[in-house]
């Protein structure tokens, strides 16, 4: 490729940009469904918040002595919780009170007890020397509810500081003790590895992600077709090619129609994240029983995988998402440069429709698979079906950040030679 290949690109993407976004229907499309995603997930949030209230109102509160058959405990300050089981004996009982050597003792006997069927919790208090605070470890069988175990986390934690306020003999405002709600873990023993819920989350976000990916690359790329198309059958054409090379009329035009889009789903996205994070806010306020299910899952998942959610799989999902979405813009952009009638679009289109609907097909199917399965895996270095499954893939933690990388190069790949394969049958076409 020549220096002056893609002379006046700029010019087209400036002109063609324009011309696709300064009408009403599109700021209509971006602000109005925008708004609508914003009240969407608002209203999510403040019905899950209404009726957890709703349900709690339904169930009578009462005031029963749960009989615990063994507390397991540690500590490696060596404070007992023999006065804390005293201040709690009208409304909980245990049977038998047992000593540990560690935290990981007391998870182990607690998690025996539930195969034995029995109704057992565990208290651990470790010092964490990095963070200078104390971590409180709560552990419960499977007939214990997780309300009452995090009840009493919490009066726990308050008894504990109060009585290593007195071992240290000193006032609550010159002791750095820092027990917030963040520092108390409970966990139900019989819990599997991976819950029902991310399992679930495994299956939807795949599907919603490559579901939209598809709507919008099937509009968009027959947008791209019919600009093509148009100008190649009007007197415009011939104005353009005085002063604008052939690769940077192709150019201009698939980056004007893919920025418009792009400038689209961010927006959405934003407009959507925005609702849930605001319905969550005032639901937290509003309803006392509140409790944000998403991010349960959301940090259920991060613990399966360490690269779910983080930093550099938001931002690969980010690329994967801007790369997978061009190269089907410049495969449209190459299948109408073969043609010079406006009559032979619907043909090329529908080409077009075909590999799309492989991909987008191939994608969703062969991805329920598992993460196991070869087929699986291999769909994620295919660029038909790459820029479909490789976003949610990413994100989920389904395969890791070194091989995200190298799927991602591929289609770098595949975008140098789409815009100079696109650019050169144009060329020829035109000439």
């Amino acid at each position: 490729m020549n220096k002056g290949l893609f002379e006046g690109w700029a010019k087209v993407f400036k002109f063609t940009f324009s011309q696709n976004t300064k009408g009403k229907s599109y700021k209509f499309t971006l602000f109005g469904i925008g708004i609508f995603l914003f009240l969407l997930f608002f209203a999510i949030n403040m019905l899950t918040g209404y009726f957890s209230d709703k349900d709690k109102e339904k169930k009578p509160q009462k005031i029963e002595t749960v009989v615990i058959e063994n507390l397991y405990y540690y500590s490696d300050e060596n404070i007992s919780p023999y006065d804390y089981i005293d201040s709690i004996k009208d409304n909980t009982v245990f049977n038998n009170v047992v000593e540990a050597r560690s935290s990981e003792e007391v998870y182990n006997q607690v998690k025996s007890d539930s195969k034995d069927g029995k109704l057992s919790m565990g208290i651990a208090v470790e010092y964490d020397k990095e963070k200078n605070l104390y971590d409180l470890h709560l552990n419960g069988t499977s007939k214990m509810s997780k309300d009452k175990l995090r009840d009493i986390g919490e009066e726990y934690k308050d008894y504990y500081k109060e009585k290593k306020l007195i071992t240290l003999g000193e006032d609550e405002e010159n002791i750095s003790i820092i027990m917030s709600e963040g520092q108390i873990e409970t966990k139900d023993v019989s819990e599997k590895d991976k819950s029902f819920a991310v399992e679930m989350m495994w299956v939807f976000v795949p599907m919603i992600v490559i579901f939209v990916l598809y709507m919008m690359i099937l509009i968009y790329g027959q947008s791209v077709g019919k600009i093509i198309i148009s100008e190649k059958s009007s007197k415009l054409m011939e104005t353009m090619l005085v002063s604008v090379k052939p690769y940077g009329i192709i150019l201009g035009k698939v980056l004007a129609v893919y920025v418009a889009a792009i400038i689209q789903i961010f927006v959405w996205i934003f407009f959507g994240v925005a609702g849930y994070l605001v319905g969550d806010k005032v639901a937290g306020t509003l309803f006392d029983n509140y409790n944000n299910q998403i991010l349960e899952i959301v940090k259920l998942v991060i613990k399966s995988s360490s690269d779910a959610f983080s930093v550099p799989a938001l931002i690969l999902m980010a690329i994967s998402i801007l790369l997978g979405f061009m190269i089907y813009m410049l495969l449209a952009a190459m299948l109408s440069s073969m043609i010079t009638k406006a009559e032979e679009l619907s043909n090329i289109n529908s080409v077009y429709q075909i590999i799309v609907v492989i991909g987008f097909i191939a994608s969703y199917f062969i991805s329920l698979f598992g993460i196991d399965s070869w087929i699986s895996k291999a769909i994620d270095y295919f660029p038909v079906t790459s820029p479909f499954i490789l976003p949610s893939d990413i994100l989920l933690g389904n395969i890791g950040i070194l091989k995200g990388i190298v799927c991602i190069m591929i289609l770098v790949v595949c975008f140098v030679i789409l815009v100079y394969e696109t650019g050169k049958i144009y060329k020829k076409k035109i000439f």
